[in-house]
């Protein structure tokens, strides 16, 4: 029974996380801006070639058609490969094995919502207990 249930949880659990992955992958496909100028921003002095900015492209595959694109990423993702920072150019599985990012961050967002939110609930409190 126990069995059943796991193995019924398991398989509703493909289809989320499909649909996440397509999510993420259309995510940072709408995002503004080229990787590949964001990669070479700074790194290479001066302007950057378009022959440049093409083989890099070409490269990263970029060039690709979208389902191409979607079913690489979807593949890296199964086996443990995310990719690699444009930014710090490392592979991102390394990065988060590592702990390099920092969760400070994440804290201070996390914080952004948490302390209004308890304010309220405080002087709602508050005010009930008043009375």
């Amino acid at each position: 029974m126990l069995a059943q249930y796991i193995m019924k949880r398991v398989l509703q659990l493909i289809p989320v996380l499909f649909l996440i992955s397509l999510m993420v992958f259309s995510i940072m496909h709408a995002l503004p801006g080229d990787p590949v100028g964001l990669m070479l921003a700074g790194s290479e002095s001066g302007s950057v070639s378009p022959e440049r900015m093409e083989e890099l492209s070409e490269q990263m595959g970029l060039n690709d058609p979208l389902p191409v694109q979607y079913f690489r990423f979807l593949r890296g993702a199964v086996v443990g490969d995310l990719g690699t920072s444009v930014r710090l150019r490392q592979p991102v599985t390394e990065l988060i094995l590592e702990e390099k990012f920092s969760l400070e961050s994440i804290d201070d967002i996390e914080d952004a919502f948490r302390i209004p939110i308890v304010r309220k609930i405080g002087k709602k409190f508050n005010e009930e207990h008043d009375e």
